[in-house]
């Protein structure tokens, strides 16, 4: 009778490895356990591990393991590696045993550095996805060897100035004209076979493989890589040259239609398509890629490029979005765990990989070691609606919006004046569910306007920002901003003095053109023309859903968070790049934290404080 295997102790410094021996009629393969430290040649495999339901059976001689049916479904598609070396963390660690786990999870950035190639298994062909591939093959290969993937902020942002005779001419030109084929074969029955395939392409992005965790370790640490959907291939590179390309030649598409250059309606669709449909958006959506593929392929260029990032960095990019689209885990640990390979400072932040404690404790651990480092700006991940406890700690397990006062993890203010105060002896004291922080306090809030409920993923409530408008003309009434000032900063509270320019995806601090989209909003009814050119405010709106006008004792006026109540205090914390409300306990014992917020006069250093005035927040 056939047995279920029972795996062997694992030494320290060594890992199991499979050898395929055949997928069919039934896979089989066998184990070999081997001592990275002898540089042994294997292959990894990267995939989806779906719904824990191990419905399919593998044999080792006369033994068998449980599987789940998308890694029997992957494993039934490599019969080219029949006879390699595979190692696959479902099979390869013993997912029972808590210390072994632990143990190789530690090691898995090895694991994936010293791999020779990790193969990337996106799942079985569905939606056209063989197209998809071959486009990756196709334009985004041209992307690739146009230069596509050494852009970087400063080129894109100088994009319109960019001179023919330079390399980045050159790359211009040659994206330029790959656009242009692009488009122009849209419109033309004869070049069907020279389009992009955008619809398939997109439906790609949206598969649940880029939203794995494991999957930005996984793909960031490979030497080579092997992209697999059905029996299509391509590689990594290629499909990041694609993402990248896609992404620019949207926006392309738009500003040649705008200035008469194309006739025809930017995208796959024909105006008859979009016509004869309820909602042209949602057939529009149905083009659009995920943010999430992006998000993954960009670690791996920025860690091939500039080296590992810190785990705060790591933390930020990966579960910090103004969309829903954040990586995803079965255990909520893993959003710790899956991070520890390729983060650079995990020994300096005292940190390991520990399959025993709960997920309440390695959050804890994670934010405090963060805050001691001098992250405080992470309390900006803790603005969730409602106070958890420890309020201080993110729970990482939901999505985590993008703060208000930050670009892709780039803060836009200076609030404590780039100052970071030397910690006393009392911020090293440990008491379980608190920690101890520096700071100054502002002032006490005493008022409230309506929450700004509008749905970022519906068109702007121009009624609701009118009432928002209202309030906080009310609030600044109050003698403490100069009345010739009052205007441009009724203007600036509600997008908490950011702008996105018309040239750049990247924020900037507001500047004369959202006096004018203001203006606008409040003085004219919405129509498609007003939509476009209000579009920076209404952005910048959406990043500060559900915050209120606030204002202080002393007639400090700007936003806080939804659940913000009279009497919560207005502070600044040593290290943050921007104020944070807090309330007071109802024993008096410290403070929970309630979130960030936008104080117009304090955001770049200008509030005034000297030693005296610094003192101890201990937050619950």
């Amino acid at each position: 009778m056939t047995e279920r295997y029972d795996y062997e102790y694992l030494e320290t410094g060594c890992i199991r490895v499979l050898r395929l021996l055949s997928v069919t009629p039934k896979i089989t393969f066998q184990f070999e356990c081997v001592s990275l430290d002898s540089n042994p040649t294997y292959q990894t495999l990267s995939y989806t591990w779906g719904n824990p339901v191990f419905t399919k059976r593998i044999f080792i001689r006369n033994q068998f393991l449980d599987i789940t049916p998308s890694l029997h479904e992957c494993l039934q598609n490599l019969g080219a590696y029949i006879g390699t070396r595979i190692w696959i963390d479902a099979l390869c660690i013993n997912q029972i045993d808590d210390e072994e786990k632990s143990r190789q999870v530690q090691a898995m950035d090895r694991v994936y550095r010293q791999a020779a190639k990790v193969v990337i298994w996106l799942g079985s062909p569905a939606d056209d996805s063989d197209q998809a591939l071959k486009g990756a093959e196709t334009y985004g290969k041209a992307a690739f060897d146009a230069g596509i993937l050494n852009l970087g902020p400063d080129q894109l942002n100088s994009w319109d100035d960019v001179s023919e005779d330079t390399e980045l001419g050159t790359t211009k030109k040659a994206l330029l004209k790959l656009m242009s084929k692009a488009a122009d074969s849209e419109g033309d029955d004869n070049r069907v076979d020279e389009r992009f395939p955008r619809l398939a392409f997109a439906k790609l992005t949206h598969r649940s493989y880029f939203t794995r965790v494991w999957v930005k370790q996984e793909i960031t640490l490979a030497r080579d890589t092997a992209v697999l959907c059905g029996t299509q291939a391509t590689t990594v590179e290629h499909l990041h040259a694609l993402v990248l390309f896609y992404g620019m030649l949207q926006p392309w598409e738009i500003g040649e239609w705008r200035a008469g250059q194309s006739t025809r309606i930017p995208g796959p669709f024909s105006e008859q398509q979009l016509m004869a449909v309820n909602s042209p958006w949602d057939l529009l959506k149905t083009a659009t890629g995920s943010d999430a593929i992006g998000f993954v392929l960009s670690g791996r260029k920025r860690y091939r490029t500039k080296g590992p990032d810190t785990l705060y960095q790591l933390l930020q990019s990966s579960y910090v979005r103004q969309s829903r689209m954040v990586l995803l885990c079965k255990d909520p640990r893993d959003k710790i765990f899956g991070m520890a390979g390729i983060a650079r400072d995990m020994n300096e932040l005292g940190l390991k990989v520990d399959y025993k404690s709960d997920v309440k404790e390695v959050y804890e651990a994670t934010a405090r070691a963060l805050l001691r480092q001098g992250n405080v700006d992470m309390l900006r991940w803790s603005r969730t609606g409602e106070i958890t406890s420890p309020s201080w700690v993110p729970n990482w397990e939901l999505p985590v919006h993008a703060g208000w006062s930050e670009d892709t993890g780039n803060p836009l203010f200076k609030a404590t004046g780039g100052k970071y105060q030397p910690k006393s002896k009392d911020t090293d004291t440990v008491t379980p569910g608190s920690i101890r922080l520096q700071g100054v306090l502002v002032d006490t809030i005493t008022d409230l306007g309506s929450v700004w409920r509008a749905d970022p993923d519906k068109s702007f409530d121009q009624s609701a920002f009118t009432i928002m408008v209202q309030e906080l003309f009310r609030f600044l009434e109050r003698p403490r901003y100069p009345e010739d000032q009052q205007q441009a900063i009724l203007c600036r509270i509600p997008i908490g003095d950011k702008e996105l320019p018309e040239s750049s995806p990247f924020f900037v601090r507001a500047t004369e053109r959202s006096e004018e989209q203001f203006s606008a909003l409040i003085s004219r009814a919405m129509d498609s023309d007003m939509m476009a050119a209000t579009y920076s405010y209404q952005t910048c709106m959406g990043y500060n859903y559900m915050a209120r006008p606030v204002i202080s004792e002393k007639g400090f006026v700007g936003l806080g968070p939804s659940n913000v109540q009279p009497g919560d205090v207005i502070v600044l914390l040593f290290g943050g790049s921007t104020p944070f409300i807090l309330r007071p306990r109802v024993d008096h014992q410290g403070y929970l934290v309630v979130g960030e917020t936008y104080i117009h006069g304090i955001m770049d250093g200008e509030f005034p404080y000297d030693e005296e005035s610094v003192t101890m927040f201990d937050l619950w």
